[in-house]
């Protein structure tokens, strides 16, 4: 039986102010062993992450005001069909990417990309207008203030590469 000694079940996520003092985010109320994290937070305090629910899921999380213990997070909910959802990346204009989660035990997954007020989060393979190396995004990672997003994905050979993803207005291609 092998032990590392690393306990790394986040049951209680936090963030420290300004003022060094810590405040604990509310969560969806679970505690199994994705646990509940804080990943990332913009200049605006806005802060992403994921939570567990009672049940055992999974899902990605955004604490709009994470100063007020009585407010919930916003549940950022799987694409269609998936399992698990993981919030990982926002910028100042409260748009926010991640991971959905297809399969937990093979981790399958498909990046997304979620704007404030969008009922839902949004593959961002179905974002690709031309695609002529069969680029796959499996993991967006984060987005600055100007939309560009890092993220992970394969080529059509299987080649896993980082990618940068430029929002484009150009309508030529379509």
């Amino acid at each position: 039986n092998f032990d590392t000694g690393l306990y790394l079940f986040e049951k209680h996520p936090l963030f420290w102010d300004s003022d060094g003092s810590p405040h604990e985010l509310r969560t969806l109320g679970g505690t199994g062993p994705f646990g509940n994290h804080a990943c990332a937070i913009n200049n605006r305090g806005q802060i992403v992450g994921h939570s567990e629910t009672p049940d055992s899921n999974v899902y990605g999380v955004l604490w709009l005001d994470p100063r007020d213990p009585g407010k919930k997070p916003v549940t950022l909910l799987p694409l269609s069909g998936d399992v698990a959802s993981f919030a990982l990346g926002i910028n100042d204009e409260t748009t926010v990417v991640g991971v959905s989660i297809t399969n937990l035990m093979t981790f399958q997954s498909a990046a997304f990309i979620w704007h404030k007020g969008a009922p839902a989060v949004t593959d961002l393979n179905a974002l690709i207008r031309h695609n002529p190396s069969g680029l796959y995004l499996a993991w967006a990672e984060s987005i600055n203030n100007r939309g560009g997003i890092v993220d992970f994905g394969a080529t059509s050979t299987g080649e896993l590469h980082g990618f940068l993803s430029i929002a484009s207005d150009d309508n030529a291609d379509e």
